[in-house]
């Protein structure tokens, strides 16, 4: 019973646990997931999600009595992110992102509330294996530089994450697969009651494009991510398996702009969520 009075304050928790932005997207031409040498693109990208988390909640009868019953917690989460990539070789290139966040959050009972945060961070990304009769491979690193949740009460952290990934690739003309895989690690602020000291999650992620004409394309996705959390001193135990559907659209507006719009849905490992995602690219010269 502890237990259950608690899931209501796992709700910050999980929204600090949600990436910060979502992963790339696949572009409608395979040979555009690194820019050339000397080529430069900014992206700007926003993204929603919600969910929705029973819990209990101590409500009064008639008669005047305490009982308990079952609520729902809500809780939403956006950002927009503005990006640049800069082609330094043939097949590597740097890239940086700002992102700002909000977000709100209401327990039963309670009045909604509202915080809102930034994050920064650069990366880079080196094709290791081109794509020559065989599956290509793609390695990338990102690196936080400052951050501050969009929760209350919590300061901006400086170096407090990083990620790694590789992503491997065939293009099979109309049809591109894929499948990434994904450690990232999070250090969280130990003063706060309800942030857990560090975690750890990997993701595998496989992906499907279908280039449906010159102009527009199809995707496909599914996620697993398991994600390890250092001890929690409210108690919570959150899910460390869940899965996702992703389903999205691209559309290559002209020679420069590219639009991407997705939506993912959790399948398993949480009291369910969904959101969607619109990513905008543009490439210089």
């Amino acid at each position: 019973m502890k237990h259950s009075l608690r899931r209501d304050r796992s709700l910050p928790l999980w929204i600090a646990m949600c990436p910060v932005a979502a992963q790339a997207q696949l572009p409608l031409s395979i040979d555009a997931l690194l820019m050339p040498p000397s080529t430069f693109t900014v992206s700007v990208q926003t993204q929603w999600q919600q969910r929705r988390q029973p819990v209990l909640a101590q409500r009064e009868s008639s008669s005047g009595a305490a009982r308990l019953s079952v609520a729902h917690s809500h809780a939403g989460q956006g950002f927009t992110a503005i990006g640049a990539r800069y082609g330094v070789a043939p097949r590597m290139e740097l890239n940086a992102r700002l992102t700002h966040r909000q977000t709100r959050w209401r327990d039963p009972g309670a009045a909604a509330q509202r915080a809102e945060g930034y994050a920064a961070d650069v990366g880079i990304s080196w094709l290791a294996l081109p794509e020559r009769g065989a599956p290509a491979v793609l390695l990338d690193a990102r690196a936080d530089l400052v951050s501050r949740p969009a929760l209350p009460g919590l300061d901006s952290q400086w170096f407090d994450g990083f990620e790694l990934g590789v992503t491997g690739y065939r293009s099979l003309d109309p049809v591109v697969l894929s499948v990434s895989g994904r450690y990232r690690y999070q250090r969280f602020p130990e003063s706060v009651a309800f942030a857990a000291p560090a975690a750890h999650s990997l993701v595998l992620a496989p992906q499907v494009n279908f280039a449906v004409n010159a102009n527009v394309t199809l995707v496909g996705g599914f996620s697993m991510q398991y994600r390890e959390v250092g001890e929690d001193p409210v108690g919570v135990v959150e899910p460390r398996i869940a899965t996702a559907l992703r389903l999205g659209l691209g559309y290559a507006a002209g020679r420069h702009s590219t639009f991407f719009l997705n939506t993912h849905i959790s399948t398993s490992g949480s009291d369910g969520g969904a959101g969607f995602d619109l990513e905008w690219l543009y490439r210089f010269p």
